[in-house]
């Protein structure tokens, strides 16, 4: 399969019925993919196998986007974090065990303070920058040793982070890392901005294509093995910009900050909220919540008992209106009216004037 949506072919055509045109159907699925691949800024790919090589450089956790939670085959010393809103799935493996896990962290608003401190410190002193990667692999990698780093990297398995950050504070751990990647036209596109390390060194005319991804936040309990990580984040993004300063970096860490918190409570409560209770979407609940409740200076006056109730009776008093809709729809055909024509009929006539309803021309 050259892309996921080509997998939802069977399941399309089975719900579509009768013997639809498979390789118009898989032409259409697989544009529909690559429009939500756009959405999202990123390119999704079959569930599949992979083998991985980490060089965390000493850090504990690597970030390993979109992991099948017990997929991983993987020696003793590793766990998968689970996602604290899709618990299937692992966006951070845990490579090493803590020494020793404290008996009690801070809470989860201090430790991400903590982290938008250090943050604000390392985008200060240029810790984010790319110069400070250069700066590492000088000083760090032999020369003798370069050839072959640049060997593994050009590995699309091998996943090598920089270490930026990596320090302990109130029973929680905190780490910035950037991943070293050869970018070809073969590397996968997991989501993350990449910065070139070398665009002024050419070999036959073309530039190095070694390069950073985006610094990485990954903070986590140092209470018991393995760790729950509660905070992913990637630190280059539309709206944020080190060089506004450590308070606009501190505002934009404490932003993402409340929206992981409340992704994460969604996921461990789902069933205190309105929209899981009536049924629907979040977004579709929001959508409706105009026709249930008033707003007053800015802010819906409700009761969550009395919206779920009456949204309940709305959602209900459509869903028979399309019923009646579509039994009409049937008498209209089976008198004889055209798809568009008995549409259109319905649009000018009530859905119980169908009994006596038949098209021009004479009647059976």
């Amino acid at each position: 399969m050259g892309h996921w949506s080509e997998s939802l072919l069977d399941e399309a055509a089975q719900q579509i019925g009768g013997s639809p045109d498979r390789r118009l159907l898989m032409d259409l699925c697989i544009q529909a993919g690559r429009e939500l691949d756009i959405l999202a800024g990123r390119s999704f790919r079959p569930l599949r196998r992979t083998t991985s090589v980490f060089v965390p450089n000493g850090l504990p956790f690597v970030d390993v986007p979109d992991m099948q939670v017990g997929s991983v085959e993987a020696a003793a010393g590793a766990w998968e974090i689970p996602n604290p809103v899709n618990r299937q799935t692992a966006d951070v493996l845990q490579v090493s065990s803590f020494a020793d896990p404290t008996p009690k962290a801070a809470p989860i608003a201090d430790a991400l303070w903590f982290a938008g401190q250090l943050l604000a410190d390392a985008s200060q002193t240029g810790l984010l920058s790319r110069d400070y990667v250069l700066h590492w692999l000088g000083v760090s990698v032999d020369r003798e040793q370069r050839v072959d780093l640049m060997r593994r990297v050009m590995d699309p398995a091998v996943r090598f982070s920089v270490p930026i950050l990596g320090v302990s504070v109130g029973g929680w751990w905190i780490q910035i890392a950037r991943r070293l990647i050869w970018v070809t036209s073969e590397t996968e596109d997991e989501g993350r901005l990449i910065e070139l390390l070398l665009s002024d060194t050419m070999i036959d005319g073309k530039v190095v294509p070694l390069a950073a991804v985006e610094p990485i936040l990954i903070a986590a309990r140092m209470t018991r093995q393995p760790a729950a990580a509660t905070l992913l984040e990637q630190l280059i993004r539309p709206g944020f910009d080190p060089a506004q300063g450590a308070e606009a970096t501190r505002r934009y860490v404490r932003r993402k900050a409340s929206i992981a918190v409340m992704q994460y409570r969604k996921g461990e409560a789902p069933d205190r909220y309105p929209w899981k209770q009536v049924g629907i979407s979040e977004r579709r609940y929001y959508k409706l919540l105009p026709r249930i409740a008033q707003k007053v200076n800015g802010r819906y006056v409700l009761d969550h008992d009395d919206v779920v109730a009456r949204m309940k009776a709305y959602l209900d008093r459509v869903d028979h209106l399309r019923a009646v809709r579509a039994a009409a729809l049937d008498v209209l055909r089976s008198h004889g009216f055209g798809e568009e024509a008995a549409r259109k009929w319905l649009q000018r006539h009530r859905p119980e004037e169908t009994v006596a309803a038949w098209p021009r021309g004479p009647r059976p």
